[in-house]
């Protein structure tokens, strides 16, 4: 076995520290790069949760816009057959506004929203986002969405209104509108 000094006066032992020197910034950097990963894989799942209440606020807004379009008709009840309408109410004189804005999906960026309409497919009973992928938040829902429990895509999350007379056989002249995941009669 060589002695330290031979090690020290040779060089070998000053390479062997390079070595180990070099070894642990390695480590250093591979535990570095697992734990920003897995910062940036939390911040973003923080984000989607962020966007889903969003998402779970501005549909409530659309399904009141129409329910408050629906049952203010002057002339009959219809429901909206654009968002649009939603936005200024022409039906009645002066201005009548049931939503402020047409929201942008908190998911998607855009205004590009999926429609649920009637079996004519004339009028709007509520609308859903087109979003790519599955829910974060499956459980722990509010009665009100406890239909979107377990849901397996954003679409699922259907934000509609649809009045219990329209379900009983023979209410009235508005058609039914056919209820899709997420969709109670109110």
């Amino acid at each position: 076995m060589r002695s330290a000094v031979y090690l020290y006066r040779t060089g070998r032992l000053q390479a062997a520290q390079q070595g180990f020197v070099y070894l642990a910034l390695l480590l250093f950097l591979a535990m570095y790069g697992a734990m920003t990963a897995s910062v940036v894989a939390a911040g973003a799942n923080i984000g989607r949760r962020a966007a889903e209440e969003e998402l779970l606020f501005v549909g409530q807004q659309f399904r009141n816009a129409i329910q408050s379009y629906y049952e203010s008709g002057a002339g009959g009840r219809r429901y909206p057959v654009s968002l649009d309408e939603l936005l200024v109410d022409k039906r009645t004189p002066g201005v009548h506004r049931h939503l402020r804005k047409v929201f942008t999906d908190p998911l998607t960026g855009n205004e590009d929203w999926g429609l649920v309409r009637t079996p004519d497919g004339v009028g709007i009973v509520g609308v859903y986002s087109k979003a790519a992928g599955a829910p974060v938040k499956v459980d722990g829902f509010t009665a009100e969405w406890a239909a979107f429990q377990g849901a397996a895509k954003y679409s699922d999350w259907v934000f509609a209104y649809v009045p219990r007379a329209a379900n009983r056989v023979g209410a009235g002249t508005t058609p039914a509108p056919v209820l899709q995941p997420g969709v109670r009669a109110r």
